[in-house]
This record gives C-alpha cells, sequence and structure tokens, in this order.
C-alpha cells in the first residue's frame, strides 16, 4: 500500500511539474499517459518518497505528532500540564558495560530500547533515553486508564522475559530493569536553537528520577510515588497488584519527604 501511495504522489506531482493540471482531470491523466517518460516518473516517485521518509523519521525523532504541533507553533510558548513519568534503567549496568564491553554493551541497549516500544500498547510516550534509562511519559488520564502507566512496565519485562534466550546466548545476561514512576505538573516547551527539542521541566521529573534511585535499597522493581497511587488505588487495582507500602523518604535534591510504595502483579 506504500509504494502505491508513492506511486500516485509521484504521479500527481510529475503531472503538476508537466503543467497539464490546467485541463479537465480526466484530460490531466490522459495527457500524462500520452506523454509518460518513464525515467522522469521514476525520478518523481523517489523525490516523493524521500520527502515522505524524511518527513517520517522527523516525526519519529520528535515523538509521534510532534512534528505538525512544532511546525504551527504549538510548544513555542511554555504549558503547564499534569502528566505521569516513569524511569526505567537496566540493573547492574556498570557491571554489564565492564564484562561485554563498549560494543556489545551498547548493541544490548539497542535492543532492549527496540523492546521497549511495547509500551506503545498502553499509551506511552518515550520521553528520551539516557545512557542506559528510559523516561516514559503520559497524559494522566491515558496512564490512568486500565492502570496503563504500571501496565507498561509489566508489559516490557514480559516482552523482556520471551525473548530470554535470545539474550541470554547472546550477552550471557537477561536484562531487567527497575522503575519510579511519579505523577504532578510540569513545563512544556520548545527549547534550542542549534538543535531544538521538545522538554518537559519540573520537579515530577526529578522526583520520579529520585524513587527509581530508591528501587536497590528497598529491594523493589517498581515504586510509586503516594501521589499516583491515590488516584490508581481502587478494588480492581488492589485484585491485580500487591502494594507495599514503605512511608515517607527523603529523596536526593528535595527538601520534602515523598511517600511511596513498592508494586508487584499477582494477577494476569
Amino acid at each position: 500500500r506504500q509504494l502505491v501511495f508513492i506511486g500516485l504522489v509521484g504521479l500527481v506531482i510529475y503531472t503538476i511539474m508537466t503543467n497539464t493540471l490546467d485541463k479537465p482531470p480526466t484530460s490531466d491523466f490522459r495527457t500524462f499517459f500520452q506523454r509518460f517518460n518513464l525515467g522522469s516518473f521514476w525520478i518523481y516517485t523517489g523525490f516523493a518518497a524521500y520527502t515522505l521518509e524524511m518527513i517520517k523519521a522527523v516525526d519519529k525523532k520528535l515523538g509521534p505528532g510532534n512534528l505538525w504541533k512544532m511546525m504551527i507553533g504549538q510548544f513555542s510558548k511554555p504549558k503547564e500540564l499534569e502528566r505521569i513519568f516513569m524511569f526505567l534503567d537496566l540493573r547492574g549496568a556498570t557491571t554489564l558495560a565492564e564484562k561485554l564491553g563498549n560494543i556489545r554493551y551498547s548493541e544490548l541497549l539497542q535492543d532492549c530500547f527496540h523492546d521497549i516500544s511495547v509500551v506503545r500498547r498502553f499509551g506511552a510516550e518515550v520521553f528520551q533515553y539516557v545512557g542506559d534509562e528510559v523516561v516514559l511519559v503520559w497524559p494522566t488520564d491515558r496512564g490512568l486508564d486500565s492502570f496503563n502507566c504500571i501496565e507498561a512496565y509489566f508489559g516490557f519485562m514480559n516482552r523482556i522475559n520471551e525473548k530470554s534466550e535470545y539474550y541470554q546466548e547472546r550477552y550471557g545476561i537477561v536484562p531487567f530493569f527497575k522503575a519510579g514512576i511519579h505523577k504532578g505538573t510540569v513545563v512544556l516547551a520548545e527549547v534550542g536553537e542549534i538543535k531544538r527539542a521538545i522538554a518537559y521541566h519540573g520537579d515530577t521529573i526529578n522526583t520520579a528520577a529520585r524513587i527509581q534511585d530508591k528501587c536497590n535499597e528497598y529491594n523493589q522493581s517498581i515504586m510509586i510515588s503516594e501521589t499516583l497511587l491515590k488516584e490508581l488505588n481502587n478494588p480492581d487495582f488492589n485484585e491485580i497488584y500487591s502494594i507495599e507500602k514503605l512511608g515517607s523518604v527523603n529523596l536526593k535534591g528535595k527538601n520534602q519527604t515523598v511517600n511511596i510504595a513498592g508494586l508487584q502483579k499477582v494477577l494476569g
């Protein structure tokens, strides 16, 4: 279907470039086929294909739909939004890097970050990759719906476990990620001049990162702030997940303590 679409785009471009659109539509294409030049047609089709691929690549780089939003200036002025953030971090990353070496460790991350695409099923957007860490973000309603912001973590780890033989054979380990999640107000804006980017700012992001930092200390795979837990917690949630409240903790860089909890999935 994509090739047919590209061919049609090339046909239209060729028709425009050969000045046949000043005639009735039926005459346009009749004229086109009468003047058909295979070489020119494929040049225009190739140009159309290249343009479409470039647009797709830029859109993928910025995140689905963000290219258009940038073009119409939706991010030009900072705006406050409610968002849910998840920080995912590869456990034992330093040891793995030493064991595998730089190239193979980078290949491991490439494989893991390819498999992270499963989170799109749960409405997540990949905000950024930072070393061995991935940051996911949801609009609040989408993240709360069907517990997407929690299910995304287990969906990702299930994908890793499904490919455990592949990871074991190729790298000698099955990677494991720990996660910290928090909800709050952030500011969204377009930043930069030499290299433009869409950025989130705010304490919500720092808090989610600090919660993830506590996973090893509390021997938890996924930890969540009480702020978010209160909005998720209901009878259905309690049937699916086991909650271990860990109380109030001091997070690095924050003056106020934050109440956190660990989660385990017990159903599904």
